[in-house]
């Protein structure tokens, strides 16, 4: 587990610009590999070498059906992607880079399902999104100090704008922390953890990209959706509280930003999000945010639909020499992109990953055996949604990092179902009459027991009202 907290804190923190792409090995045939390549061929050795000790110290479980079909569609799609760039005539440079961008799903996946084994190691990876998330706003805000120097100087307000990091990391710890407070899945104290979010919140909107303000909405309003049953309306309730709080965090930034730049930003972000509503332009050189996508998105869905099955290759796009003829803006859209260079496959391997933990996730907040499994399942939805829009408005999981993410998110909701599915068929089993091996919340295997002596839940463990009452030796509820 120790290293998802290097393989996250490095990915969130790392700035592109001044650190990936200088430090750099190069392979020859100008095919450089940096720090964060590095990072994930170490997880996939780690994960391919520990990945089954640790498996063994947790109840027996068959490989959840939804995380092997998913694997099988990636590497489909990434075989199809092979063959149709050995049939285009781009560079060979462009065609190991989008195979990099395209394997940082499938290794991350690989690595987050293989590296968390037990309950021991799940019940640390809300926080690893936390303090990443915090990692992540922080060096955001940082560079949006240091753009708002030259931004003084030019007037430039690209210079107050970054890519350099996965902002990501902010808006889902944002929207993590907000469920654990609504849920009562508790990770910090309230005022703690909602402190954390507005702070994450105000990173993730810091480098005014629209594409991560809608991504940010799609997360937080999945909050409704993920709440347990039974405690709708106080949800409610506490969901108006966090908004305002979520606003005021807003408001402050916005009112910092204005400061530091003299520049009113309150009617900067007014413009911006009026920018990404439908509706009628006040004149015609008013922008919309879909004006530079469309024309691409419109012409790689046709190279796409020339095969569909296959895809027609990594870098095919460069291959057409037309990226001027769209302003550019080839592979704004990660889920056609997807499609153009690995076909159908491929596709479906990505939407597996990206929606199934929301599925999945929901069924295991719902379940609501514990709190682990709870913050996991919602780590999965928040994720999901957030991604899910991301990649159909910029490039999103369409790069290696954000996949990176995405993909660590997706095995360890894998495998945490799993777990969740193989503790609920022991306690089944107990309920029936059968003896079997025990495993307690910490993955330590124990005798086969013929009481309740390691609160395995049975029909007197519920309440009047049918509510699972607590076992202190699994820390959570059944119901």
């Amino acid at each position: 587990m120790w290293y998802l907290w290097f393989f996250s804190l490095v990915n969130a923190a790392m700035d592109s610009r001044k650190i990936q792409n200088v430090f750099r090995i190069n392979l020859g045939g100008d095919t450089p590999v940096g720090i964060l390549e590095g990072t994930v061929i170490i997880g996939v050795i780690l994960a391919a070498f520990l990945g089954r000790a640790k498996r063994d110290q947790e109840a027996p479980s068959r490989p959840h059906p939804a995380y092997v079909v998913c694997m099988i569609l990636l590497w489909v799609g990434f075989v199809f992607g092979v063959l149709g760039a050995l049939m285009h005539g781009a560079g060979l440079r462009w065609k190991l880079v989008f195979m990099r961008e395209y394997l940082g799903m499938p290794a991350s996946i690989w690595v987050g399902y293989r590296l968390i084994g037990t309950l021991r190691d799940a019940r640390k990876f809300p926080y690893v999104l936390a303090i990443s998330g915090v990692a992540t706003a922080t060096m955001l805000m940082v560079a949006f100090g240091h753009g708002a120097e030259e931004y003084e100087l030019h007037q430039n307000m690209n210079a107050l704008r970054t890519v350099s990091f996965v902002s990501s990391y902010a808006g889902i710890a944002c929207a993590l922390l907000v469920f654990s407070v609504q849920s009562g899945a508790r990770m910090f104290r309230p005022w703690i953890a909602l402190a954390i979010a507005g702070y994450c919140f105000c990173g993730q909107l810091a480098p005014l990209h629209r594409a991560d303000w809608a991504a940010m909405i799609a997360a937080l309003a999945m909050l409704p959706i993920c709440m347990p049953p039974g405690h709708r309306i106080k949800n409610a309730f506490y969901l108006l509280g966090i908004t305002i709080s979520l606003g005021i965090s807003l408001w402050i930034g916005l009112h910092f930003a204005s400061v530091v730049t003299g520049r009113n930003f309150h009617k900067t972000f007014e413009d911006r999000v009026i920018s990404m509503l439908p509706g009628e332009r006040f004149k015609n050189s008013d922008a919309k945010a879909w004006d530079t996508r469309i024309p691409a998105i419109n012409l790689e869905m046709s190279f796409w639909m020339e095969n569909p099955i296959m895809g027609r290759g990594f870098a095919y796009e460069e291959s057409t020499g037309r990226n001027a003829e769209v302003g550019y803006a080839f592979h704004h859209n990660s889920w056609i992109q997807t499609g153009v260079q690995t076909g159908i496959f491929g596709f479906a391997g990505v939407a597996m990953a990206i929606l199934c933990p929301v599925i999945i996730g929901l069924r295991m907040i719902r379940l609501n055996t514990d709190r682990v499994s709870i913050l996991i399942g919602a780590a999965g939805v928040l994720g999901g949604a957030h991604q899910a829009i991301l990649g159909a408005a910029t490039a999103g999981f369409g790069g290696y990092r954000v996949a990176m993410l995405i993909g660590m998110i997706s095995g360890a909701v894998f495998r945490v179902r799993e777990i969740q599915l193989a503790r609920m068929r022991l306690a089944a089993e107990y309920e029936a009459g059968g003896a079997y091996d025990y495993y307690d919340e910490f993955g330590a295997p124990a005798a086969g027991v013929a009481g309740n002596e390691y609160g395995i839940p049975e029909s007197s463990d519920y309440d009047a009202h049918g509510h699972g009452q607590h076992h202190p030796n699994l820390g959570g509820y059944y119901s």
